[in-house]
């Protein structure tokens, strides 16, 4: 617009009109960005025929955005549809009707489908129930199930396969006896929940006993909704106070499925009950417990603001799980009161907190008071010295006071020649003196750092950056360091980078496509090929509605054997990354470096299958997926661990904006890390920005990742044999 203006006060309106009209015409820029418009266009969801939008609505469920598919859901023209994509649409609506709380409109749909629809012929009865109960008719909802399940609907029985007796033919096969395992027959628990639920309604006193059977053999998040419907159970019944107690014991217990929201709107629906401070505490050491720092910092901060008087009591606890929960800022404040207190014994110690929680909350010049004042205070501990020598020179580093920098690191390598820092004090050093233009003196230090160290943990970065800053230098052979580089590291993550570094704009980091949802068929009966016809027809039909907790119900019925061969990944992965908008060249990296490939992986923190996903985590994708049955057991089938992984890789990839090394080390160190990084380092170079990621192995997981990348771009074969 004040271009325009500018244009108007020199030239006359008709002038005006053909110097705009020839700037549009030949502008090479808009001419690109027209073109890509124009490719971009039939992916918005107003320019997609009516069968598309119906597949975009079902992307949508499928990754749990429900409102923004209820909002679309009006814009359908279920008149121009083709009779599978209005079944499909009729389905999608009453889910969404169901998810809103209309379940009137979610019955009159679900009923109108009853025998129309034999590809959902397993779910349907649950739905039409359910809407049913919610629209006030829970006789109908008891009728609607025991037609389904041939009578009550029970809970499901385990009973035992007998193990496979080891004769003396199969005692020489490589193939061990297969170990007795539970088999479970009768209805789906959550078609017995309903049910229950159903009958508490009618006040039949059948529900609460279903309700005892239910809880006696579930587990994870499904035993957990349970237990909330048999709150609900309770409280139909009359039993107030008992349904307040048992609501009060899922509340202490945190479980990952139900949010403290949640929990604490269903107390107020017991007549305007709360939760007791004792309780809210409880909960919150729970929390600790489960190392859910997050939620546990946040909900002492409002437990504190609501009683001030506990929080003297409460300093140490706090400030812990406040640097626990990343918190910086808030820790350094509640730390600080801590070291002013007279009566504090172990005073050193509470002034390392503080000042790790002052340098990680980007108030460096605090931690660095701190850190010289223990320098200069009598010690007991070997080695203290040393160690903040080398902190104080890191912070500096930190800070990007690089000259300061420089002289503490040559003191503490000339103070501590013998140190285990040595390396990373010379590299450092190096680094500082690069950053400030010092070229010979960042060489000469790199060479010092390969001379010392030739196969340390700093060889190969040491030598790509002294190549690199040869190159600089006129008196230096630039060419000849750049050989003798790649002869030493041929295929190291530095060679591949400084191909790819020179088509990238200055600062930025290689960025991956934030596709939109195609509103294309995706699934085929033939993915499922060990299930029986009708299950593979079901199967299909349930993903392609995004419909993942129905899916997954039928989908453990099963052998089990699908999503353990290369194909069976390559097809999920695919699926799962085109409808999250993901690349599936970034899934298949993520994947080979978190558990190369072995869907059973176990790590030391408790990250579980081929994606590596925490527990806790499980629950917190489970929920943003709608999905109430998942228990930490799920993740180590393939199908369920990519789903998840990429679901959440998704989430990251949206959060910053396509670029692919914040996306990469955000997935090891967390968001907020990362968005503390961005925030210091946003305007250095990528390579720089990578070589400054303060975490050693988020450093290295990039780069291994990124490796991975680019390799699975090159040879997607080899990459798929786990070469």
């Amino acid at each position: 617009m004040p271009l325009l203006k500018h244009f108007n006060t020199l030239f006359s309106p008709f002038l005006l009109f053909f110097t705009v009209l020839l700037c549009l015409v030949s502008s090479p820029a808009l001419q690109a960005k027209k073109k890509e418009a124009k490719k971009e266009a039939p992916l918005h969801y107003e320019a997609l025929n009516p069968r598309q939008k119906v597949a975009y609505l079902a992307d949508l469920v499928f990754v749990g955005k429900n409102q923004e598919a209820d909002e679309k859901v009006s814009q359908g023209e279920p008149s121009k549809l083709d009779p599978k994509s209005k079944k499909r649409f009729s389905v999608l609506k009453a889910y969404l009707d169901l998810e809103q709380g209309r379940a009137a409109e979610a019955e009159a749909l679900f009923d109108s489908l009853q025998g129309n629809y034999p590809e959902l012929e397993a779910v349907l009865p649950l739905w039409r129930a359910k809407s049913s109960r919610l629209a006030g008719n829970p006789q109908k909802a008891v009728q609607i199930l025991e037609q389904f399940c041939g009578g009550p609907c029970l809970p499901p029985v385990p009973e035992t396969e007998p193990a496979v007796k080891t004769t003396a033919k199969n005692k020489k096969s490589k193939a061990r006896p297969k170990e007795a395992s539970p088999v479970v027959s009768g209805p789906a628990p959550r078609v017995v929940r309903e049910y229950a639920s159903a009958l508490c309604e009618v006040k039949d006193a059948r529900g609460e006993e279903i309700f005892q059977n239910l809880l006696s053999g579930a587990n994870g998040a499904e035993r957990d909704t349970t237990r909330l419907a048999w709150v609900h159970c309770l409280q139909k019944s009359g039993e107030t106070t008992k349904a307040f107690e048992e609501l009060r014991s899922l509340f202490v217990q945190a479980p990952g499925a139900l949010s403290k929201k949640q929990l604490e709107e269903n107390a107020g629906r017991l007549g305007n009950r709360g939760f007791s401070p004792d309780d809210l505490l409880l909960r919150i050491s729970n929390l600790k417990t489960q190392e859910r720092w997050g939620e546990a910092a946040q909900e002492l901060k409002e437990f504190l603001a609501q009683h001030p008087s506990e929080r003297p009591l409460r300093r140490n606890e706090t400030a812990d799980t406040f640097f626990k929960a990343r918190l910086y800022r808030e820790a350094a404040q509640i730390y600080e009161e801590i070291v002013q207190d007279p009566l504090l014994t172990e005073k050193r110690e509470a002034l390392e907190k503080l000042a790790s929680a002052y340098a990680r909350s980007n108030q460096f010049d605090k931690a660095l008071k701190i850190q010289s004042e223990l320098a200069k205070a009598p010690d007991e501990e070997a080695g203290a010295s040393q160690k903040v020598s080398y902190k104080i020179a890191f912070l500096l580093a930190d800070a990007g006071r690089c000259d300061e920098a420089v002289s503490a690191f040559q003191e503490f390598t000339d103070r501590f020649p013998k140190s285990p820092k040595r390396d990373d004090s010379l590299w450092q050093k190096a680094w500082c003196e690069y950053r400030l233009g010092r070229t010979q003196s960042a060489l000469a230090d790199l060479k010092l750092l390969l001379d010392e160290f030739p196969r340390g943990n700093y060889a190969t970065r040491a030598s790509y950056w002294a190549y690199r800053i040869a190159s600089l230098i006129p008196e230096e052979n630039g060419a000849e360091a750049k050989a003798a580089f790649l002869e030493k590291y041929p295929e190291s993550f530095y060679e591949r980078w400084d191909q790819i570094r020179r088509g990238l704009p200055s600062n930025q980091c290689p960025a991956l496509p934030l596709a939109t949802h195609l509103g294309e068929e995706k699934v085929s009966p033939s993915f499922f090929f060990s299930f029986s016809d009708g299950d593979r027809t079901a199967l299909a039909e349930l993903l392609s509605l995004g419909l993942w907790e129905d899916f997954m119900e039928i989908y453990r019925k099963g052998t089990g054997e699908e999503g353990n061969t290369s194909d069976d990944l390559k097809k999920w992965i695919r699926l799962f990354a085109e409808r999250e908008g993901v690349s599936e060249d970034l899934v298949w990296a993520i994947l080979r470096e978190e558990s190369r490939f072995k869907s059973k992986a176990l790590s030391s923190a408790g990250a579980m299958g081929l994606m590596q996903i925490i527990p806790q985590t499980g629950y917190e994708i489970a929920r943003s997926l709608n999905w109430s049955a998942f228990k930490p057991s799920d993740l180590y089938q393939p199908i369920v661990n990519v789903r998840m992984g990429t679901h959440y890789l998704a989430m990251l990839l949206r959060q910053f904006s396509g670029n692919s090394v914040y996306t990469i080390a955000s997935y090891n160190a967390g968001p907020d890390a990362v968005a503390r990084w961005e925030g210091q380092r946003s305007s250095r170079p990528c390579e720089e920005f990578i070589e400054e990621i303060p975490y050693r192995e988020t450093h290295l997981y990039v780069k291994k990742v990124m490796r991975s990348l680019w390799n699975f771009r090159e040879n997607p074969s080899a990459f798929y044999a786990g070469d």
